[in-house]
């Protein structure tokens, strides 16, 4: 996939969610389904999703934050205007997991 490309459908998925939708959380196995391809090691690092190239060339220029669930093996893409995520991702509940459909 040529550079820049691999998370394009993300984005677009992002971009797709109506307005009052102010969170999605994706597994990595649905992330991967959405690039075409594995995730780099990298992805297992928070800083990957919440403060990197790669979050500021996607999800941050549609108006998104990411945060990693790593026990989870998912990430939470939330709204910049919503209220940020809570700190302990175990007091998201398993109801408000979003799948990739």
């Amino acid at each position: 996939m040529a550079r820049g490309l691999k998370f394009h459908a993300l984005v677009e998925r992002l971009r797709a969610l109506p307005a009052d939708q102010q969170r999605l959380v994706l597994s990595f196995a649905e992330i991967e389904a959405l690039a075409d391809g594995p995730l780099p090691r990298g992805a297992w690092a928070s800083t990957y999703w919440s403060n990197s190239t790669v979050s500021r060339k996607n999800w941050a220029r549609c108006g998104f934050r990411a945060r990693l669930h790593r026990h989870r093996c998912a990430v939470e893409f939330y709204r910049c205007s919503s209220a940020a995520p809570a700190r302990d991702d175990r007091a998201a509940p398993e109801h408000e997991l979003l799948a990739a459909s």
